[in-house]
């Protein structure tokens, strides 16, 4: 690519950018993001004050505890025909009134680890010193995906790749320690009724980067999840029964389910609150959102968002 070809997608990219983030969480607890209809919105949970806060969707994005945020921006190019078309993307940081926009990374700087044409990133994760943003980065090869864990040193903007093992994104740990990924069942078999056998793929905790084990097997319908400060995690699953209700469950270190908080949501999605006691969630059909305090269980409603609001994340 030429230079002038370059400085020409990045000014592409710059003013679509232009209108900058605006109303983004100030880091007292109290604010969450969601997308609904194209566009991102802050809503205040003390005074239920709603704000515009870009006219794009926030899909991938996290910030910093000093309020600097990282999110992905992708030139989508799948079509019916090739759903599988690689997208073009940015990993960008900052693109607020105070913190100029810096593009980190684009898919360019994913190749010498690909033999495939990347997807754009997801699932961002700061470690826990915000050092590094972690990330999962996919191919699709053979109608299947292939992905990997990344680290990108936000001081030298050099990539490291943790670990090549899943076959769909999943959830790494802030400690970069420990994640949770989709994988083949190799206690398949499609003959026998009982157990997690009868599922093909599995979700598993792996532990140890350079070893990667993964004998600690979770669940096979893992939809979202979230890490607490003392290694346990929060889950929602759907179950295999389409009649029945989502799953939310807490479960230990391994994996190992410590408490099913509940057996009847109407949502996979959910966010967590910074001091980790909570979630919010919300309600697809009466867009109720829903506040779940983990330790008594008490669930309070505290706004009503479009039907179709996304969270994105709690600060």
């Amino acid at each position: 690519m030429s230079t002038n070809s370059a400085i020409a997608k990045l000014e592409a990219i710059l003013a679509f950018l232009n209108e900058g983030l605006q109303n983004l969480p100030t880091g007292d607890g109290m604010t969450i993001l969601y997308h609904s209809a194209g566009s991102s919105y802050s809503l205040r949970l003390d005074t239920g004050e709603q704000a515009f806060v870009s006219a794009r969707p926030l899909y991938d994005f996290t910030m910093s505890s000093t309020g600097i945020p990282y999110h992905v921006v992708s030139e989508r190019k799948a079509t019916a025909d090739d759903p599988f078309a690689p997208s073009p993307f940015r990993l960008l940081e900052g693109g607020t009134l105070d913190i100029p926009l810096q593009v980190l990374m684009d898919e360019s700087a994913l190749a010498p680890f690909l033999n495939d044409e990347p997807q754009a990133p997801s699932g961002l994760t700061l470690s826990n010193d915000e050092g590094q943003l972690y990330f999962n980065g996919c191919t699709v090869a053979f109608m299947e995906p292939a992905c990997s864990f990344y680290a990108l040193d936000l001081s030298s903007h050099q990539i490291r790749k943790i670990e090549s093992m899943s076959i769909g994104p999943g959830w790494i740990a802030p400690n970069g320690q420990r994640a949770v990924v989709y994988n083949y069942n190799p206690l398949w078999n499609p003959n026998n009724d009982a157990g997690l056998s009868v599922s093909r793929y599995l979700y598993f905790v792996v532990e140890s980067p350079g070893m990667w084990q993964t004998d600690h097997m979770i669940d096979a319908n893992i939809s979202e999840l979230s890490w607490l400060p003392d290694g346990r995690f929060l889950y929602t699953a759907k179950a295999d029964d389409p009649r029945e209700g989502i799953r939310l469950i807490l479960a230990n270190p391994d994996g190992t389910t410590a408490r099913m908080l509940a057996d009847n949501l109407s949502n996979t999605d959910f966010v967590l609150a910074p001091d980790g006691q909570r979630i919010a969630m919300i309600n697809p059909t009466s867009g109720a959102l829903m506040v779940l305090t983990l330790d008594t269980l008490r669930l309070e409603t505290v706004a009503t968002l479009p039907g179709d609001a996304r969270l994105v994340i709690w600060r």
